[in-house]
């Protein structure tokens, strides 16, 4: 058995949620370790252009759902990490 929706929509229905609209990302280093730059997605030159070291690791910090890149816990995890060694540390804003 399946249950299928007879009734047609005029319209197309679009997502609510566009990732490359909706999320930023900042990028925070050693060099800049309160301001967080902008990385576009799609635009290596907002990563050519930023602090970005290829030759360090990268770490994501991921907020919930309430929070924001700027909530204590990615405050905190930014400075850690920065404070442990060079290493490229995301933050994103929804």
């Amino acid at each position: 058995m399946h249950m299928i929706d007879m009734k047609a929509y005029d319209t197309e229905i679009n997502p609510n949620f566009n990732a490359e609209v909706d999320i930023v990302f900042l990028l925070y280093t050693r060099n800049n370790p309160t301001v967080g730059q902008r990385i576009f997605f799609n635009d290596l030159g907002s990563v050519q252009n930023s602090n970005f070291n290829p030759n360090h690791p990268t770490r994501f910090t991921v907020h919930g759902w309430i929070g924001s890149a700027q909530s204590t816990v990615n405050i905190v995890n930014n400075r850690e990490f920065l404070a442990l060694g060079d290493f490229n540390v995301s933050s994103e804003l929804f």
